[in-house]
């Protein structure tokens, strides 16, 4: 069975293909940057059983095309909005944050016929209010 990855290229998307790889799951990776040097060497010894491809889960008909090409049946969905920049480029991040991953998991679930969905979210606020505090860049959410 072939796992559909989104944000693929992210700290948690790459280690869950990582995982799946492992796990002898033929992976899609699919994200809106493609594989950097370190992506690649991290998963250098499975890239036999992941397909990076460069997309966005808001384009239906690629997702889609993507879905008939490679038969995905499993979705771990890990895109997300990372934030950048100073902290007041974050507000309009959290504004449209929850919009855009509805909007992403609407458009997974019109395009792709599917056994199982997982939804992965990260609180990018959360974080950032960690940050503030002065604790660990990184908060533990369970899903």
């Amino acid at each position: 069975m072939t796992t559909l990855v989104t944000g693929a290229t992210g700290f948690a998307g790459i280690n869950i293909v990582r995982a799946l790889a492992e796990s002898g799951t033929r992976v899609v990776a699919l994200d809106t940057v493609g594989a950097n040097d370190e992506c690649i060497r991290y998963i250098h010894d499975l890239a036999d059983k992941i397909q990076f491809v460069i997309g966005d889960v808001l384009d239906t008909q690629s997702t889609m095309k993507l879905a008939e090409e490679t038969g995905i049946r499993r979705i771990v969905h890990a895109a997300a909005i990372t934030p950048s920049g100073s902290v007041e480029s974050l507000v309009p991040t959290f504004d449209g944050y929850f919009e855009y991953v509805r909007d992403c998991t609407k458009n997974l679930s019109r395009a792709i016929c599917v056994c199982q969905f997982v939804w992965c979210i990260r609180s990018a606020q959360k974080q950032q209010e960690a940050r503030n505090r002065g604790k660990s860049n990184t908060t533990r959410q369970s899903l």
